[in-house]
């Protein structure tokens, strides 16, 4: 197991920390627990990258700890170099993803660019055109919102790392979404627990550029709070992708892989929202 040959290269004070913290750990009832099983069962990076990372760990080990405000803060802060080391997915490279984001949490990443192209919309406004331009294509949109389209290419999809989903095996303009599609089933497919439920995610469809190739997530990827609803991909050296972990039962899991931040340039329109 990956996780069991770099901690062999660790130092014996090393080792100790690193075994101390992960049984503290494992004693929590909510996400430290999840963040030690998945710390053992890390085998997206190379040796030397999970060796690096667990020697960070190891030496964090203190500010880890469960006591005072928590780990949170300093687990980001470690793993952020960290966030895509995991192997590239290079099968995928040119597959089509997909991504859900809250129509809330997007509404607010719109503004700022509507407010550039002289949109001054509301978040509120912003919401209730982009449920109107829902699987409607930009030529057919009327000329007042087609302002909105080229805010969206020009909007970041996401911050920091990106997780995404794809067909497989792959096809050229194989769109991950089947439309109709629930905000529950994004939800429990793609692993998004802390998303209010009843809540509408948009739905984006997009290449990748060169510069943003797809890797395998790591246990870092995901960040603290998301720990609750990441599983490692056991077969990540060979499949080179991820799994979904689905919520509720009855939801199949569905590959996935992380990116760094990119804008909607190479978004395929139309957009899609979710059904309450």
């Amino acid at each position: 197991m990956a996780f069991s040959a770099a901690l062999k290269r660790l130092s014996a004070s090393e080792r100790e920390a690193l075994n101390d913290l992960i049984s503290e750990w494992e004693g929590s009832t909510e996400v430290p627990l999840r963040a030690a099983e998945n710390l053992r069962r890390e085998n997206a990076m190379s040796a030397k990258d999970l060796e690096r990372y667990l020697r960070a760990l190891a030496k964090s080990k203190d500010a880890l700890k469960l006591s005072g405000i928590g780990p949170k803060v300093e687990f980001e802060r470690i793993g952020k170099p960290f966030l895509l080391s995991g192997h590239v997915s290079t099968p995928f490279k040119r597959a089509t993803f997909g991504r859900a984001v809250r129509i809330k949490t997007f509404a607010g990443f719109l503004k700022q660019e509507l407010d550039k192209l002289r949109c001054f919309d509301t978040e509120e406004e912003i919401r209730g055109t982009l449920r109107s331009l829902g699987d409607m294509e930009e030529l057919r949109a009327p000329s007042s919102q087609r302002v909105y389209f080229e805010a969206m290419r020009r909007t970041k999809l996401g911050r920091e790392v990106l997780f995404a989903t794809f067909v497989k095996p792959t096809r050229l303009n194989q769109r991950p979404w089947v439309t109709p599609v629930t905000a529950t089933k994004i939800r429990s497919t793609c692993g998004l627990g802390e998303v209010p439920r009843g809540e509408d995610f948009i739905l984006f469809v997009y290449s990748l550029p060169d510069f943003a190739p797809p890797h395998v997530p790591t246990t870092a990827s995901p960040g603290w709070d998301y720990q609750w609803w990441f599983r490692p991909n056991p077969k990540a050296s060979v499949e080179l992708h991820g799994w979904t972990r689905p919520i509720s039962r009855g939801f199949a899991k569905i590959p996935e892989v992380v990116h760094s931040e990119i804008n909607g340039s190479t978004l395929l329109f139309p957009i899609h929202i979710t059904i309450s």
